[in-house]
């Protein structure tokens, strides 16, 4: 039997090699494809962070070699790197296990980040291609929307790729990512091309629809409405990059420089005006709008600013970044407040919060599930997720333009209601003030009957018995008689007149005609003291109010004078702020309120005052009565 025996060093050494040989085969997990797959790439990638941005593809191969590249094991299709400054690098070792040949398809979903694509041979990398969203479509050597590489294997081939994963106009670095044929990868891209077109045409009805209303209906609810859809339209445009196709060159290029967080900060910016426009949160709720719409005014200002530094600087300026982190952090915290304002609605039973709330519940669930599925809580397609979400803002925008459409119906009908109410409330007024004349003539009537009749009565029989008295030595009393009688009824003539029409508003204004009607009252009841004080323009007042308060003064007066037994009445007429303010007070005995539905005089006060939209109050006592009556202008 043969011996062979080996130096120790060289058993050591080939040992050596063994283990480094098996450690580094088993260092990349091998991703085996067989044509179209759904398998979890985050199972196969190994990633390392490059902080200094500044290393090459080929230090990154002997870093990989080294096995300085972590493997990343998640079952997942999305890589996270999270916030942050740095570039990551993914190595994916990929077997054709077909015996034919197959192209493959090796794409990732994202707007904000560029993907530099390297294979790695014989310890070398060679450059491939550089792909992002910010690079026109007829550039690319594989012309489909999303970053995808290309690659062509043979049966059986290994190859080991390697890409460079940097962001651009983003804080973050988040992709979803898969393998598949290129044949699965268009058949895929059609479907979901087909339901997107489908979304975006009912985005672009609505839209429509909502900017018909408005010129029908001028609500500005619906402009916030058709601002909220466009900025929407624009948000999943960009999220699912159709903007290569659908916008001309000379915009995309300056569009590819806005982050996303700004459309998404807009739409969220007018949804949130529907929804306080809708609830009616300023009337019902004012101590807690100006809060919220603070916050909101907060992020648009973000927005614009966030908008005008994109266009200013390069997309990882300092600057910038900070400027996109206060975008992200001003979004989630308004739509904290939102959600918290809607519970709050909720809480206090606000009907239209209840309505609001329906139309989004599809979409809180939408974007609830999709949470779980990020955090791992729960499992679900990623494709039904994203599906779900468009579907849901489908639900939202439909429901919301139906209870739009039904509440302006319900609040046209509401004022047609008010109408109608208004004109029998008018009617009932006219009514009314048809009755207060005719009670003026009857009370005028009785006034000229138990009043100028029954002194006209006696005068008659005093001048009869003066001519027919035998004894006409001394007729110096009968003369008295008949003068004091004539002086009692002239003046109760021109009481009366004057109840029955002031003077002429065409040439005095209503504060002349109470001072001369003042001045008349205090040379005929010298025992009663009379005051009046006024400010304001009464020039300005129409005439028909001024007759109307000008019979509400005299009445009042006339009724203290006659009933009150009063020694001193006060008169204030104030005209300020579209509003005059009347006050009369006395210090007579005061009366039964009721005597103000009862008695005619009062009571056509108070039809006057309701007519001219006005309102009054009575305090009165055995000390006295003060009335306060407001009327608007």
């Amino acid at each position: 039997m043969i011996h062979l025996r080996m130096p120790k060093n060289t058993v050591i050494l080939l040992m050596y090699f063994a283990f480094s040989t098996m450690f580094a085969q088993n260092n990349l997990d091998t991703l085996k494809v067989n044509g179209a797959n759904t398998i979890l790439l985050g199972n196969y990638y190994h990633s390392f962070e490059d902080v200094s941005n500044a290393m090459t593809a080929d230090q990154l191969v002997n870093k990989l070699t080294n096995n300085e590249f972590k493997p990343v094991h998640k079952d997942s299709r999305i890589f996270n790197g999270g916030f942050t400054k740095s570039t990551f690098w993914l190595a994916l070792k990929v077997t054709n296990t077909a015996l034919t040949d197959q192209s493959y398809a090796w794409n990732f979903y994202n707007d904000g980040i560029s993907f530099d694509f390297f294979e790695i041979k014989n310890k070398k990398s060679q450059f491939i291609e550089s792909i992002s969203a910010h690079k026109p479509l007829e550039e690319r050597k594989f012309k489909v929307l999303f970053p995808c590489l290309k690659i062509d294997f043979k049966p059986t081939e290994t190859k080991l790729l390697l890409v460079k994963i940097k962001p651009t106009i983003k804080n973050n670095i988040y992709t979803t990512s898969d393998f598949t044929t290129v044949e699965d990868y268009f058949f895929f891209n059609q479907f979901e091309g087909l339901f997107f077109g489908l979304f975006l045409g009912f985005l672009a009805l609505a839209l429509l629809t909502n900017v018909f209303l408005f010129i029908l209906l001028r609500n500005k609810i619906y402009v916030y409405l058709v601002f909220y859809l466009t900025f929407l339209l624009f948000f999943f445009i960009r999220e699912h990059l159709y903007d290569a196709v659908l916008l001309p060159k000379t915009i995309l290029k300056y569009e590819v420089l806005i982050s996303k967080n700004f459309f998404s900060s807009m739409a969220l910016f007018f949804f949130i005006k529907v929804f306080l426009l809708f609830t009616n949160y300023k009337t019902k709720y004012p101590k807690i709008y100006p809060f919220i719409n603070y916050i909101n005014l907060a992020m648009l200002a973000m927005s614009i600013v966030l908008l005008i530094s994109s266009l200013m600087f390069a997309s990882q300026n300092e600057v910038l970044r900070q400027i996109r982190s206060c975008s992200y952090n001003l979004f989630y915290l308004s739509l904290t407040v939102y959600l918290l304002a809607l519970i709050y609605a909720l809480v206090k039973k606000n009907k239209t919060a209840y309505a609001f709330l329906v139309s989004n519940l599809f979409m809180f669930l939408s974007v609830v599930f999709l949470i779980l599925h990020k955090f791992g809580i729960a499992t679900f397609g990623e494709i039904r997720h994203l599906n779900g979400i468009k579907i849901s803002f489908l639900i939202e925008i439909t429901l919301l333009t139906a209870f739009f459409v039904y509440g302006h119906k319900k609040e046209r009908d509401n004022f047609i209601a008010l109408q109608l109410e208004g004109i029998k409330v008018n009617a009932d007024l006219t009514s009314k003030i048809l009755k207060v004349q005719e009670d003026e003539r009857e009370s005028i009537a009785r006034d000229l009957h138990d009043e100028v009749g029954s002194g006209l009565t006696v005068l008659r029989l005093m001048i009869e018995n003066y001519f027919n008295d035998s004894q006409k030595n001394d007729n110096n009393g009968a003369k008295q008689k008949i003068i004091s009688n004539l002086k009692t009824i002239y003046e109760e003539v021109r009481d009366i007149s004057q109840l029955m029409m002031p003077e002429c508003f065409d040439y005095s204004d209503l504060k002349e005609i109470v001072e001369e009607k003042i001045q008349i009252y205090q040379s005929s009841y010298p025992t009663i003291l009379f005051s009046f004080n006024h400010t304001g323009d009464f020039e300005t007042l129409e005439k028909s109010k001024q007759t109307h308060l000008y019979r509400i003064i005299i009445e009042i007066i006339h009724n203290a004078i006659k009933h009150a037994i009063a020694t001193k009445i006060d008169i204030q007429i104030y005209i300020e702020n579209n509003e005059i303010e009347i006050i009369i007070e006395d210090n007579g005995i005061g009366f039964k309120k009721d005597k103000i539905n009862n008695g005619i005089g009062l009571s056509n006060v108070q039809t006057r005052i309701k007519y001219l939209k006005g309102t009054y109050s009575c305090d009165t006592n055995t000390d006295g009565t003060i009335f306060i009556i407001q009327i608007p202008l």
